[in-house]
């Protein structure tokens, strides 16, 4: 289960559902030679921090490992944000990541799954959808485990 969750995570890395944040200041900010006032909009474009590949040594690639307890120590926390970060982080997300895990792993229990003959690797993106969404479709074959 713990592998699976680092497959989990990473896709979510990949594949956010959310392109980026909103947030209102709650007091005047300086960043640098910035400044933010209370009260302006602020947009968090998590899919760049989730590609950055200071963050995220070759951003591109699907690594489960980035996701190993060592691994996220050693990572600032809003570094990985598909559920927002900090006090206003979704509130489901601890029920979401568990249906996730246990809906995959009894699929995996009963089900070998592979992709069919048609399938483009890797999966090409349609940048104009507001969710993930490949060009070409995904089949996937799929056999009961006997």
């Amino acid at each position: 289960m713990s592998y699976l969750e680092m497959c989990v995570m990473e896709t979510l890395r990949l594949y956010s559902l959310v392109p980026f944040l909103v947030r209102v200041a709650a007091e005047d900010v300086q960043l640098k030679d910035l400044t933010i006032p209370k009260g302006m909009g602020v947009s968090v474009p998590v899919l760049a921090i989730h590609y950055d590949p200071a963050r995220w040594p070759e951003p591109r690639k699907f690594i489960p490992e980035r996701f190993t307890k060592e691994e996220r120590e050693k990572r600032n926390p809003y570094d990985w944000m598909p559920f927002g970060a900090g006090p206003r982080n979704c509130v489901g997300m601890r029920l979401a990541l568990m249906e996730l895990k246990v809906g995959v792993a009894k699929i995996l229990m009963k089900f070998r799954i592979t992709t069919g003959p048609d399938t483009v690797v890797p999966v090409k993106l349609n940048k104009w959808q507001q969710f993930p969404t490949p060009e070409i479709p995904i089949r996937l074959m799929v056999e009961p485990v006997d």
